[in-house]
């Protein structure tokens, strides 16, 4: 699946930390081509495996740690009766969720090391220093565990338990993994045939920049990006961004820079969103659906904040009675988590861009916490801490109950029909050149209503673009507006096809996305009346209650 040609854009030259990643996922396409399947069924295939994998080695993990049911029944409830197992998860394949895997199944190789035989450690010892190798590979701040273990074993040292803990082996496996990495990236590279290009590349400090950015709360700012690529090197962007830090820390003072880190902690922790994360809309939702979007949209976000809030209320109450003793087994890797924990929250709160979904990386370990302090918690404890879940409890089912009353009250742009899925511009993406009088077409289904539809095609280009209805042949005239040809009007359900017709003497550019055995829209695009299987053109329809 890796080609000369596949690197032939600046996105893998400005981000090369994705290059593991893509030749990674490249290994598995190429295997699964061999019995005959399509890039889509292949990439369904992995989210099932990761995200059923992460769940049952979670809940067997639980049931390790301290074999109560009612902490299986609590974190099966979490994984599989919230929106966690249905969403995001479930519909995109990105580096979250295996990198989710393998820190549970690190954590956990560290959990059992001492009830293994020593040819089960050697073992286990592989398959540590694999996970670590991977997890680097496709998620660089998995380096946050480096200076947990050096804590720890600080910690232990100075008890004078760290050959009692028996920790040292897996404590070297996963040092000289780390170190690994590095030239195994290398052979990435040279397998994929990738090259880096510094006249493109983005410098770490880029993302300190944008964490300091007020405007977006510290997330990723397109802004920002948009002036660095201007500078013409690496070293011109380094010094670039460092000038800009400066000036940001000068602007914002101690409090400001204070009061940025609060804000975000609060987006890493932020779950709300998940149903959005890398998602813009469903292909063609459902009419039954689209209905009810608003709420079900609301239903998502308000459950699964709950859910989290719920749990973390579970793990604050077990770790306020948590006495550590690292003398007992199980102690020093539980005050590893912790310090791991505390490690990616400070990582991306003090020094890194955040997202709402980069929080998500310590959900495993927040449910390994979960299960190791329960039997923690005295008594009296445990009473008041029912008490207080009991009446979030009932919060949570009003807020539930009221949720179609919010959802009517406010309701929400809904996408009705979409492909969205292209490579920026800004990556320096091809266009493809149409020759004089070509005819580009492609069939779309709106399953609801909808009262705006935009296609994107390049400002300097000039075509004429409507949007018909195959039952009624009704026809709906598409108009230039900056970089996109738009209609605002109503648009009744029914199947259509987007025509674009050449109006000009010469040959132009149109946006199109083309890919390798990847359906990213339903229907095949139609040019000059041949088939491209695995090409579509941009396009949106959305219905606006409030137009």
């Amino acid at each position: 699946m890796v080609k000369d040609d596949s690197w032939n854009n600046t996105y893998f030259w400005r981000y090369p930390n994705n290059v593991p990643l893509t030749y990674l996922l490249s290994l598995w396409l190429r295997l699964m081509h061999l019995i005959n399947l399509t890039t889509n069924t292949e990439l369904h295939i992995l989210n099932f495996f990761f995200l059923d994998g992460f769940i049952v080695l979670m809940l067997v993990t639980l049931y390790q740690l301290n074999k109560r049911k009612s902490i299986v029944i609590g974190g099966f409830t979490f994984l599989v009766m919230s929106p966690f197992a249905y969403t995001y998860y479930l519909q995109i394949f990105y580096s979250d969720l295996p990198s989710m895997l393998v820190l549970l199944i690190i954590f956990r190789s560290l959990l059992l090391w001492n009830q293994k035989s020593k040819k089960q450690k050697i073992i286990s010892g592989g398959i540590l220093s694999l996970m670590i190798l991977i997890g680097e590979l496709i998620r660089p701040n998995l380096i946050v565990l480096l200076p947990a273990i050096a804590i720890v074993s600080i910690f232990l040292v100075l008890g004078k338990i760290l050959k009692k803990s028996k920790l040292i082996i897996p404590i070297i496996i996963i040092i000289i993994s780390f170190s690994l990495s590095f030239p195994i990236t290398k052979i990435i590279y040279s397998a994929s045939k990738y090259h880096k290009d510094s006249a493109y590349e983005l410098p770490l400090t880029s993302w300190v920049m944008m964490g300091l950015n007020q405007k977006t709360n510290g997330t990723y700012s397109g802004s920002d990006i948009s002036h660095e690529i201007k500078r013409t090197s690496l070293i011109v962007r380094q010094k670039y961004d460092k000038k800009r830090i400066m000036t940001r820390i000068k602007k914002l003072g101690p409090f400001g820079v204070l009061k940025q880190w609060i804000i975000k902690l609060g987006v890493l922790l932020n779950v709300g969103s998940i149903q959005s994360w890398y998602n813009g809309g469903f292909r063609e939702a459902p009419n039954w659906y689209q209905k009810n979007a608003t709420f079900f949209e609301t239903l998502t976000s308000i459950s699964y904040q709950i859910a989290t809030i719920v749990l973390w209320l579970f793990v604050i109450t077990f770790l306020w009675n948590w006495i550590p003793n690292l003398s007992k087994k199980k102690d020093p890797i539980i005050l590893l988590v912790i310090i791991t924990i505390l490690g990616y929250l400070a990582f991306h709160t003090l020094i890194w861009e955040t997202e709402e979904r980069y929080g998500q990386i310590i959900l495993p370990l927040i449910l390994f916490l979960f299960g190791a302090l329960s039997g923690h918690t005295p008594r009296p404890m445990i009473v008041k801490s029912r008490s207080l879940l009991m009446l979030i409890t009932l919060a949570f089912l009003n807020l539930l109950s009221s949720a179609n009353l919010i959802s009517t009250l406010y309701p929400k742009p809904q996408v009705v029909v979409a492909q969205r899925s292209q490579l920026s511009t800004q990556y320096h993406a091809k266009r493809l050149l149409i020759k004089k009088g070509s005819v580009i077409s492609e069939k779309l289904v709106f399953n609801y209503k909808a009262n705006k539809f935009y296609i994107e095609i390049p400002a300097s280009s000039n075509f004429k673009v409507e949007l018909i209805n195959t039952k009624s042949k009704h026809r709906y005239r598409l108009r230039p507006n900056g970089t996109a040809y738009d209609y605002q009007g109503k648009i009744i359900r029914g199947e259509y096809y987007i025509i674009l017709k050449d109006k000009q003497n010469e040959s132009q550019q149109i946006e199109v996305v083309q890919t390798r055995n990847y359906k990213l829209s339903p229907y095949s695009l139609m040019f000059n009346h041949h088939t491209m299987r695995y090409a579509s053109l941009i396009y949106k329809g959305i219905y606006d209650p409030k137009r």
